[in-house]
């Protein structure tokens, strides 16, 4: 629809607009998540599992007061070991000869009381980069392997170019720039106003979803933002504020269904390349078939991409005006 619109010059396009409404989208599905917690979808699911899922609810209110009522002493986190312990034993000899330095201090200081994470602040931010890093990088090499198979097979030293490439660490740096960004505003913000509330979420997922400059996927903006209204749609009907339609799931496919093959029709130029090589194979090749050449009276430019092709008619059964438009084009 949007395409279609800048065709017509309704609207004009702009540079990274999946990254804006990216951005946008995320702040306002993990305010969501932040101010109501996970749901059961694949979406949540992904974020559970990419992400972790400290940030989906405040908790933080309820564990004080059950404490306070059972006078329970609440107790600031055990010092997390300096991670290098193992290797270099004697570095614990010269921190305490010289002192606790900088770096010490903030690796092992106790978070935030409101933080809902139990390591520190640093050690939490961090793994808020590592982790969803790592799983973006692995996968898309997987993937991007799997597809060089061959290649591979014929060069293996083809491999470790393969992995170093910059364009197999984006996916790795988007998410881990996404998940580190997210959770250092986060536990900033906590550290800045003394508490914890859900409108952290938007200033920190829009700033991390800036980091999708990596890896733009206009798919993925548009697949959340129709998943943020999904679920802003159920989370209206259990508040009770927006009412359940009968048959709206079906309306919907019917409605998107029909659109889709109008524009497959009379402007197949402005459907993504994927959706006219899905319903071109779903139609076994008869929305290939028509003949736009006459549709193009309707100024949608519905031949563009079908140019060269025309179909075989039998003069029998075309009219005459037709006839004597092919017999004067005939003899120009």
């Amino acid at each position: 629809m949007f395409r279609m619109a800048a065709a017509r010059g309704i609207v004009k396009p702009f540079p990274n607009g999946e990254i804006l409404l990216f951005s946008t989208t995320m702040a306002l599905y993990l305010y969501i998540v932040k101010r109501h917690g996970f749901t059961k979808d694949f979406v949540s699911a992904a974020f559970r599992f990419i992400f972790g899922k400290d940030e989906a609810k405040p908790r933080v209110k309820a564990i004080e007061s059950y404490s306070t009522e059972q006078g329970i002493e609440r107790k600031p986190i055990s010092t997390v070991e300096f991670p290098l312990n193992d290797i270099m034993p004697n570095i614990n000899t010269l921190l305490d000869e010289a002192g606790s330095t900088f770096f010490q201090r903030i690796w092992t200081t106790t978070k935030h009381t409101s933080c809902s994470h139990t390591s520190s602040c640093t050690q939490y931010c961090l793994q808020g980069f590592l982790r969803p890093f790592l799983i973006g990088y692995l996968a898309f090499s997987g993937i991007r392997c799997f597809s060089m198979s061959k290649r591979l097979l014929h060069n293996p030293s083809f491999l470790l170019r393969l992995l170093t490439e910059k364009k197999t660490l984006n996916l790795g740096l988007f998410l881990g720039g996404f998940g580190g960004t997210f959770r250092f505003i986060n536990c900033l913000l906590r550290w800045v106003f003394q508490e914890d509330r859900p409108i952290y979420a938007i200033p920190a997922a829009f700033l991390g979803g800036l980091f999708m400059k990596f890896f733009p996927s206009s798919t993925l903006s548009l697949y959340l933002m129709w998943k943020l209204i999904e679920n802003g749609y159920l989370l209206g009907i259990e508040e009770g504020v927006l009412p359940k339609i009968r048959g709206s799931m079906l309306m919907l496919y019917a409605v998107s269904t029909a659109f889709l093959f109008y524009a497959a029709v009379l402007e197949p130029h402005n459907l993504k390349p994927a959706y006219l090589k899905f319903l071109t194979r779903l139609t076994h090749n008869k929305i290939g078939e028509i003949n736009r050449h006459v549709l193009d009276i309707f100024g949608t430019h519905a031949s563009r991409i079908y140019s060269d092709f025309w179909p075989e008619l039998d003069l029998k059964h075309t009219s005459r005006v037709f006839q004597e438009s092919v017999l004067l084009w005939l003899i120009h």
